[in-house]
């Protein structure tokens, strides 16, 4: 579901909302190199919908806030202590700079890439 909305909601994040969104994407960042998973995992819920407001879609939004508040902290502390978490936290910097790019079909795609990723680590080594 967020891929393909991130390539549509990429031209229409203003330019004045990228300094927040990349805000957000430092929070994650830190709070994986910190360890500090509750604190990560609220800043990556707010940055996620952040992006998908952008679809003025609440339906679409309540759902994936919905199904992230189900699942996120699995997994994540295996992430954590094996070093990946990290890496995964960087891609939403990189997220961010795609979208100020205004390249959305590049977004969408890390945005794809991230998340299978994510459901590998889990997959491969489960909390």
């Amino acid at each position: 579901v967020e891929p393909p909305t991130v390539l549509e909601v990429t031209p229409l994040i203003p330019a004045d909302a990228i300094p927040q969104l990349r805000e957000l994407a430092q929070a994650i960042v830190d709070n994986a190199a910190a360890g500090d998973l509750v604190t990560y995992t609220e800043a990556d819920r707010r940055f996620h919908l952040a992006i998908l407001e952008y679809s003025r879609n609440p339906r679409l939004v309540s759902l994936v806030s919905d199904l992230r508040s189900h699942t996120r902290l699995y997994g994540l502390a295996g992430m954590a202590d094996r070093g990946t978490l990290a890496a995964s936290a960087a891609e939403h910097l990189e997220l961010v700079g795609l979208i100020a790019d205004r390249d959305g079909r590049a977004a969408g795609n890390l945005m794809q890439r991230h998340i299978g990723r994510v459901r590998a680590e889990w997959a491969k080594h489960p909390a």
